[in-house]
């Protein structure tokens, strides 16, 4: 679907904010304005999943109305500009006119530079993907096939192999495999949606480290099952699920590295008093008015945090979206950032992103998934007491303070001060 740019309500020219979000890079709220980004685009978007560097670039993901293939926008501050000619350079070589990145003409200061453009000429992933070209199952069809996008990162799509279907991880930069640990899991009867190792492949598939595959499991995830087709199956599912995540509990922890023991990029434990402390200062700065809260909770939940146990084997990022369902089965999936830590930080990211689906700000409806998973969790052998896992839930709440920012929404102010709220009173 396009724009009619003859629409006199799509014809006025956008305006940066008086106050902008970023006032070196006002281009930052044409990405919270829908309705100026669609006219400026010629067709119906929305921005969501920013990343945004202060002063210097923005960039998210171009999310179709009409539910088509996502793109990618990138905003960068004159000083950064080369970046963007960059881009549009190379989208020259890769590309002809009709099917490149484009320059969006936005008002600002000048040398302000937006430029847009189709996920095949993501600037970081156009390599990483070309090795389809050549292969056997041909490029991927990213027009109905991609499961999930990060611009200028990852992206995650289904392939057709003779094998049956296969989803594909796309990163552009390499990532160590979780296939031997995946395989150990399975072994020991956790079950998890494995990892192909190379030599297991299926045909066609072109063998690159920043390319990971992984076998179709099942037709949907409980998140989803609890948000559109609740019924008496969802808490026995909820429940298989947290017996699948107590056997992972329970499994030794492996002697050697795994993906979220640490984060090169900042050198601190993945859950714990430092990265709290960061989570903290970012806040901060993103939201100045919420300091002095955020310190209080800070202060808090330090104390409350260094009494949470001894580490385990942990999920890292677990939530209902992790937990695949096919009939009765459940399988675990997404253990990038696998690592150590208390058994009640799972089971708090699980509390955390319920509480925050269910909030009035985002329209969502109680789920009651916590109970059965609890319940199963307890009857599959793991142990942990509720102020634990109050206390997890407080920290993944933070970890996700900042996510209607990040998502583009208007009135994300708002929206972090109101998760606060939620992550205050857990922790009373």
């Amino acid at each position: 679907m396009t724009v009619d740019r003859n629409d006199p309500a799509a014809s006025g020219t956008w305006e940066p904010p008086v106050r902008p979000i970023d006032p070196d890079l006002p281009a930052l709220d044409l990405l919270f304005d829908p309705s100026a980004l669609s006219t400026a685009l010629g067709r119906h978007v929305r921005a969501d999943h920013l990343r945004h560097k202060p002063g210097v670039s923005a960039v998210a993901r171009l999310q179709p109305d009409d539910g088509g293939t996502p793109g990618w926008i990138a905003a960068y501050h004159r000083d950064a500009a080369i970046k963007a000619e960059n881009l549009l350079r190379r989208s020259r070589q890769w590309s002809s006119a009709n099917t490149g990145a484009a320059l969006i003409p936005v008002p600002g200061p000048t040398g302000q530079m937006v430029v847009s453009g189709p996920l095949r000429l993501d600037k970081k992933l156009h390599k990483v993907l070309a090795p389809f070209a050549g292969s056997a199952v041909g490029e991927p069809d990213l027009a109905r096939n991609v499961l999930n996008y990060n611009p200028f990162r990852r992206v995650v799509f289904s392939l057709q192999t003779d094998a049956g279907t296969v989803v594909c991880k796309a990163g552009s930069a390499t990532v160590d495999t979780t296939a031997p640990l995946l395989g150990r899991l399975a072994a020991a009867g956790v079950p998890v949606v494995e990892e192909y190792t190379p030599a297991a492949l299926p045909d066609g598939l072109p063998d690159w480290p920043r390319l990971r595959y992984y076998p179709w499991f099942g037709s949907t995830d409980l998140a989803s099952i609890a948000r559109h087709r609740p019924g008496p199956s969802t808490a026995e599912l909820s429940r298989a699920a947290g017996r699948a995540l107590a056997k992972l509990h329970a499994h030794p922890r492996p002697e050697e590295p795994l993906p979220g023991d640490a984060d090169s990029r900042h050198g601190y434990e993945p859950d714990g008093p430092g990265r709290l402390a960061l989570m903290i200062r970012d806040l901060s700065r993103l939201a100045p008015e919420l300091g002095a809260r955020l310190d209080r909770l800070r202060s808090k939940l330090a104390i409350r945090l260094a009494r949470t146990g001894q580490q385990v084997l942990t999920h890292g990022d677990f939530s209902a979206d992790q937990v695949l369902v096919d009939g009765g089965q459940v399988r675990l999936v997404d253990f990038d950032r696998a690592s150590r830590a208390p058994a009640a930080a799972d089971l708090g990211s699980f509390a955390a992103v319920e509480l925050v689906a269910d909030a009035p700000s985002t329209q969502g409806r109680a789920t009651r998934l916590l109970p059965g998973l609890l319940e199963g969790y307890r009857s599959g052998g793991g142990t942990v007491n509720d102020a634990d896992i109050d206390a997890w839930t407080a920290f993944h709440l933070l970890g996700r303070l900042n996510e209607p920012f990040r998502q583009c929404r208007k009135g994300w102010e708002a929206e972090m001060a109101s998760r606060l709220t939620l992550a205050e009173e857990v922790l009373r």
